[in-house]
């Protein structure tokens, strides 16, 4: 997780591309998205600040980010079993296949 400090004056919204924010502080893993938008915004005199995650709270603040692009990936997906072959290829991608869920009766 990077926790962003941004000195100077607006920067990009780290989340929502687009969206324009004052300096301040975020706090979001540092993703290929946001590390484009931080190149970007030091390019236009910004000096953003990082540190890393806790190692204690990281199979927390790491689920909440797959949990977030989970949603996002089975709100985009109408099919009822296309979102269950997801959802039951990420579990056995986590060594989860007893959690797997069942396909639909009838």
């Amino acid at each position: 997780m990077t926790r962003n400090t941004w000195s100077g004056k607006l920067a990009t919204n780290p989340r929502r591309e687009g969206l324009r924010v004052l300096e301040g502080l975020y706090e979001s893993l540092l993703t290929k998205r946001l590390q484009n938008q931080i190149d970007e915004a030091t390019r236009s005199g910004l000096t953003p600040a990082t540190e890393l995650v806790d190692p204690a709270e990281q199979p927390n603040v790491f689920a909440r980010h797959i949990r977030d692009a989970a949603v996002q990936a089975l709100a985009a997906e109408s099919n009822p079993d296309r979102r269950r072959d997801m959802v039951n290829a990420l579990l056995d991608q986590l060594g989860a296949p007893d959690d797997q869920l069942a396909s639909s009766p009838g």
